[in-house]
Order: C-alpha cells, then sequence, then structure tokens
C-alpha cells in the first residue's frame, strides 16, 4: 500500500444489481454509534469484488467518505498464498495511515487498537475483500460510526450487527445487459435470441457472461452461435469458458481446494446425482453414510456457497458447479466407484417411489415378482399426503434417475421405476414421461432377454399409448403383450391386457369385441383370486353393456363391482362411482347420479387424481345441466375442461368439452356449445373416439339446429 486512496479502479461495464447495490450504499448515516458493516456473500464468480468496489466508487463520489479509503485481499481463496493474517493487514495498513514502523505494537490487540483509534472521527470506507472467516475479519473493524467497512466473502459470515447483502447470479435482463455493454449493442442485435441462450447457457453467472463477452470481443469474426455451439457439449463447456488467464474452473477450484477431505469427496458426488437437487437422505444414499451425518456438511458447503438452496431441507449445484463437480468426480474417483455410489442411489429412489405408491396403489406391481425391491433405507410416509409431497419434491429425480438407469447398466432399476410410478404418473396427468419412460423399461428387458418384463412392460405401454391418444400405437403394443403373456404362461398378465383392450375397442366402437375382452378378463381375475382387478373390469363391462343399451345388467355388474372393493383397502372406489354415476346420468337417473358422482369427487380430490377429478366434474355438469342446474352444470365443467387441460389424455379433454358444450346448451348459450363442441369433435377424430366423435356432432346439431357432417 502506498497511497491512502487505496481502491481499485471501478469497472467501466459494470451492469446491474441496483437492489443489491442500494443495500450497500444505504449503510451508515443513521446516527447509531455502531460502525455499520456490509458483508457481501456468494459463489465463486457471482462478482461480489465487483460491487464492492464500484459501491465505495460510488460512495466517495457523493462525498460520504472522503477521509480515506482503503482496501485489502484478505486471500481468503488464494491459489497460491495462505490467508492473509490479521497481524500482517494492521500492519500495512498502521504504515499507510502515518504511524512509524518502530511504533507499531508487537500483537495483533493493540495494533486493532491503534487502528480504531486513528480512524477515531474520520469517514473513511474500508474494503475487506475475498475474507476467509470472521476471525480474519474482526480485528480489522473501525469503531467510529462515521466508517463504513464492506466485506466480501464466498462463506456466509456470522458478524454481530452486519448487513448481509446475498448476491445471486444475473436476472436475464442483466446478463444481456452486460454483453451489450461488452460486445456493443449493434452486434447483440443482430442476434438477441442467440444472445439470451449464450447468457442462460453462462447460468447467468456474471464472471461466466464477462468471460464469453469478451471472448467474442476479441474474435469479430464468431457469430454468437458460433460461441453457443461450442457451449453445447456440457462436457467441454468448462474448458470454453476461460480467457487468457481467467477460468471459471480455476475460481470454483479456489473454494473447493478449502474443504477437507469429506467435503471434498461428497461435493464431488454432488455432480453425479441424478436431477436437479439433493436432500440429505439421497445424498446418504450416493456416499454409503447415514443421513445424520451428511447434513452437517451440506449445510457447510451451503455456508461456502458451493451448494444453493431454494427450499429448506433441499439443495442444488449452479449447472456450472455441477458441471466441475462431474469433472472433479471423474478425474479423482474410479469408474467403480463412481459406478458403485450411483447404484447406491438408484436403489434408494427405487425405494422411496415404491414407499411413496405403495399408499395408493388399486394393484400389484407384476414386475416387481421378477425383480423385487432392493433391501436398504428408504423413506417413511405417515400418510397419502406425505407420500404425495414426496413424489412431487422428488419428482425431477426420479425421472432423471429412471433415465440414468435406462441409458446406464441398471437395467432392473430402468425396469422398476416406471412400474412402481404407474398410479402417480396416471393421477398426475403425466403420460408423456410415463410412455417416454416405458420404452426405456422395455429396452432394459430385451437387453436382459426377461420376456416377462418385456410383456408387463408392453402391457402398460399400450395403456399409456392408449390414455395419451394414440389408439393403434396401444392396440399394437397390447396385443403383442397378450401374445407373450399367453405364450410364457403370465395368467396376470393376460388378464391386465384383455382389460385394456375391451377399452380400446370401446374407443373405437367394437361393442361386441369390447364385452368379450372384458369377460375373459374378469374371469382370468376371478381364477386368480384377484378382486381388485376383478372389480375394475366389472365396472368397465358395466359401461360397455350401457353402450349397447343393457342398463339394467350394467347397474347390475357396476354395484357388483363396488361391493367387492367395498370387501378390499386401498384405493379403487373412486373409479368404480364414477362409472356408475355415469350410467344413471346417461340413463336419467340423475339424483342417483349426481350422489355417487359427488362421493367419488371426494375421493379423488383426496388421491390427487387430476383425471378422476376432471372425470367427475364433468359427470356433474351433465346431470345438473339436465336437471336445470345450470349455473353449477357450467361451473362443473368449466372445471372439468381446466383440469383436463393440465393431462395428456386426449380421451378425457374431448368429454369434458362435449360436457361443458351440452351445459352451455341447455343453459340457452349455443355459441358457447359449439365452441366446445367443435373442439371436443376435432379431438376425438383424431385419436378415433367413436362415442365422444358422435357426443360431440350432435351437440352441434343441437347447438345449431343443423346436422353436422364429418
Amino acid at each position: 500500500m502506498s497511497a491512502y486512496r487505496q481502491l481499485p479502479p471501478d469497472i467501466a461495464d459494470f451492469v446491474g444489481r441496483g437492489r443489491e447495490l442500494s443495500l450497500v450504499l444505504g449503510a451508515g448515516g443513521d446516527g447509531g454509534t455502531a460502525v455499520p458493516i456490509v458483508v457481501v456473500e456468494g459463489m465463486a464468480g457471482v462478482g461480489k469484488t465487483r460491487l464492492a468496489v464500484h459501491a465505495a466508487h460510488q460512495l466517495v463520489r457523493a462525498g460520504r467518505y472522503g477521509d480515506g479509503q482503503l482496501y485489502v485481499d484478505l486471500r481468503g481463496f488464494a491459489p497460491d498464498a495462505d490467508p492473509a493474517g490479521p497481524g500482517e493487514v494492521l500492519d500495512s495498513f498502521l504504515r499507510l495511515l502515518g504511524v512509524p514502523p518502530d511504533r507499531v505494537p508487537p500483537d495483533v490487540a493493540s495494533r486493532a487498537a491503534v487502528l480504531r483509534d486513528r480512524l477515531a472521527g474520520q469517514r473513511v470506507v474500508l474494503v475487506l475483500d475475498n475474507a476467509a472467516d470472521e476471525h480474519q475479519v474482526l480485528p480489522l473493524l473501525p469503531a467510529d460510526p462515521g466508517c463504513l467497512v464492506i466485506v466480501t466473502s464466498r462463506r456466509s459470515l456470522a458478524l454481530e450487527g452486519a448487513r448481509t447483502v446475498r448476491l445471486e447470479v444475473f436476472r436475464p435482463d442483466e446478463a444481456a445487459g452486460l454483453l451489450s455493454a461488452v460486445l456493443g449493442p449493434e452486434r447483440v442485435a443482430t442476434d438477441p435470441g442467440a444472445v439470451a441462450d449464450l447468457a442462460a447457457r453462462c447460468g447467468y453467472l456474471p464472471l461466466a457472461v464477462a468471460l464469453v463477452a469478451r471472448r467474442l470481443r476479441a474474435r469479430p469474426a464468431w457469430p454468437v452461435r458460433h460461441l453457443l455451439s461450442r457451449l453445447a457439449d456440457e462436457r467441454r463447456r468448462l474448458d470454453e469458458l476461460s480467457v487468457g488467464g481467467r477460468a471459471v474452473e480455476s475460481v470454483f477450484a479456489l473454494s473447493y481446494r478449502a474443504l477437507d477431505p469429506e467435503r471434498r469427496r461428497l461435493f464431488r458426488l454432488l455432480g453425479i446425482h441424478p436431477g436437479h437437487d439433493v436432500t440429505a437422505d439421497s445424498v446418504a444414499a450416493l456416499a454409503k453414510r447415514e443421513p445424520s451425518t451428511v447434513e452437517s456438511p451440506l449445510e457447510s458447503l451451503l455456508d461456502e456457497h458451493l451448494v444453493l438452496q431454494a427450499v429448506p431441507g433441499r439443495y442444488h449445484l449452479h449447472d456450472l458447479v455441477r458441471a466441475y463437480a462431474e469433472r472433479l468426480c471423474e478425474r479423482e474417483d474410479s469408474a467403480a466407484r463412481r459406478k458403485a455410489a450411483r447404484r447406491r442411489v438408484l436403489d434408494w429412489y427405487v425405494r422411496g417411489a415404491d414407499a411413496a405408491t405403495r399408499l395408493g396403489r388399486r394393484f400389484a406391481v407384476n414386475v416387481l415378482g421378477h425383480f423385487p425391491i432392493p433391501a436398504g433405507p428408504a423413506p417413511e410416509f405417515t400418510d397419502e399426503r406425505q407420500a404425495l409431497d414426496w413424489l412431487d419434491a422428488e419428482y425431477p429425480n426420479l425421472m432423471a434417475a429412471l433415465r440414468l438407469a435406462g441409458t446406464g447398466s441398471w437395467h432392473a432399476q430402468a425396469i422398476q421405476l416406471p412400474h412402481i410410478l404407474h398410479p402417480y404418473l396416471v393421477t398426475s396427468g403425466r403420460t408423456d414421461d410415463w410412455i417416454a419412460g416405458l420404452h426405456l423399461a422395455e429396452a432394459a428387458a430385451i437387453h436382459l432377454g426377461h420376456t416377462g418384463a418385456w410383456a408387463y412392460t408392453l402391457t402398460t405401454l399400450g395403456l399409456a399409448y392408449n390414455t395419451g391418444g394414440e389408439t393403434e400405437r396401444g392396440r399394437i403394443c397390447l396385443e403383442q403383450a397378450l401374445a407373450l403373456h399367453r405364450r410364457i404362461g403370465q395368467r396376470d398378465g393376460e388378464a391386465d391386457t384383455l382389460n385394456y383392450l375391451g377399452a380400446i375397442r370401446r374407443r373405437l366402437g367394437l361393442r361386441h369385441e369390447a364385452i368379450m375382452d372384458f369377460r375373459a378378463s374378469i374371469a382370468l381375475y376371478r381364477e386368480l383370486g384377484d378382486e381388485v382387478g376383478e372389480a375394475r373390469t366389472l365396472s368397465n363391462l358395466s359401461i360397455e353393456l350401457h353402450l349397447v343399451g343393457r342398463d339394467e345388467e350394467a347397474l347390475r355388474y357396476g354395484h357388483e363391482a363396488l361391493a367387492i372393493q367395498s370387501r378390499r383397502s386401498g384405493r379403487g372406489e373412486a373409479s368404480l362411482r364414477t362409472n356408475l354415476g355415469l350410467i344413471y346420468a346417461h340413463i336419467g337417473r340423475h339424483a342417483e347420479a349426481v350422489e355417487q358422482t359427488r362421493r367419488a369427487l371426494v375421493l379423488h380430490r383426496v388421491a390427487a387424481s387430476l383425471p378422476g377429478e376432471a372425470q367427475a366434474l364433468a359427470n356433474l355438469a351433465f346431470s345438473y345441466a339436465r336437471l336445470g342446474r345450470y349455473a353449477e352444470a357450467i361451473e362443473s365443467g368449466t372445471g372439468a375442461v381446466a383440469l383436463g387441460r393440465q393431462v395428456a389424455n386426449p380421451e378425457l379433454q374431448a368429454a369434458t368439452l362435449n360436457a361443458l358444450g351440452e351445459a352451455y346448451h341447455l343453459a340457452g348459450d349455443d355459441h358457447a356449445a359449439v365452441r366446445h363442441h367443435t373442439e371436443a369433435l376435432a379431438l376425438a377424430e383424431r385419436i378415433g373416439d367413436e362415442e365422444e366423435r358422435v357426443r360431440a356432432n350432435d351437440g352441434l346439431a343441437d347447438a345449431t339446429s343443423a346436422p353436422i357432417v364429418s
């Protein structure tokens, strides 16, 4: 230090950070007796030093700290030097402040006292950059409230009375602003979409954005999309984020090297954890540790800003930090150790999914007879709501685990997960993910040469395709599955497949064939003693019998299904009551229809079943409209359509649209009726749903008083 005005130069292309800057600029001047302290903390590369230096310059320019400005890099995270000791820093400060070398006290406490004396009555801003911990900072604090201390650190510091400014990554507009400031607005304007994508690929980390901006400035011949394409490869991305002697990876490495061996290992393993975020339980499985021993290291990594947290109990890594952790894991951990860690966490997700869905399953997961749940710790749930909350929170990770299993060598887990998650994927309306997962399971079963698992998967895949409106693909899968089940004598799979084939034939208007399939399925379920399968297929048969005009027989089977279900525990009653209510509604017994359907609606809502709730509301709209309760009909129908749009099930969407269209027509609003029936007709024709096609055409004819020819 050779001058009293020690601030480094301000940054010409400083952009954004308005809220954070105002917090720093607003510190002090409140008439208090304590020195104001601002701690700017955040992950490596987020721009802490830039903000602190810029704020200090702004304060000096405003005339607030004209008596002096002190700056020191405390080297808390330096590549080639130990953190600066407080005594060393105090010695430099005191000499700068005019204390002769021979009058500088030998001990830290005495030097700190002299510093406080020299700064008394002065208006001085001190920037203590890159602090390692509180012990490094405390001796450097003045006592005069006319001073201001700005501290930056990658760690969360517990400095009493300090105002903490937590610096996050850029907002998209701030990242775009920095790119524009460095590259010039003309170059940015040539392809603003690519500029936005470039910032996103940098994870909006200010250092990364600054590096790509400077790299592009040094290569005027490069279009923005050229660098964007180079960053597309996640394994090379860190290599691309460097200019000259500055690189994102080297900045991350400083934080990593400050960790002890156990936290280093944990950090590396986070790079290969499937999904976006982690919990102490999932990391414990990954690292082969007890959850109680993992939470403290995770919290420590959070304090180091190597991991982030959006909700309590869940941790995540910035995309670039994750790439760095994964690279470290590949360098420092053997392939066998990485594979074992991945298998442990996949098994944990299988056990967790099994525990969470078991409470709400209507039927057995047949494939688990061939691929049992692996032993080990699993999440515990006291009720179905808690289980559903876990599934919602872990869903992205469960899908990532499934993709990892399906693209790696974990074939058993690839088969287990989509079958275990079947009830949750149906009730939450995630048909596309269900189909994608089942294709991974199919590939795994074929790879293992396991015909039984292949057949079960084809059965469920046929159901999933039919649910998603791809009727023909569903039929092909089911017929292929039926042949496999029969070839190897897999009777439970044959019964399921016949039930699902009956549903496809119903959609296609093949009434006689559908009835035959349902009856054959029921016979097999009775032979196997599977009352749950028998009840759901009896309910399906009841709908088909109603459609061919055999209403009394339909009602008898519907009530028989409900009686069987009442002897069983678990879910299933809601769907049976929904179907029974539908029959009552269509034969004009609307009071009974409303009673059955309202009871079903309560059960669907308890189970968080979006498709079930949508169908029940559509049934209520049908009956309310015919009872003259038009406001309730439109309200129920509107709710049904809204829920139907949330799930990938075109048949359900067509049914809800038709129900609402009929309600509008009976209420006298034929314009709205035509709009909804027209949309329903398009959906029904696309998936080959004969029942809803006829219903939509009838609705259009009623609303326009003219036949509609399809």
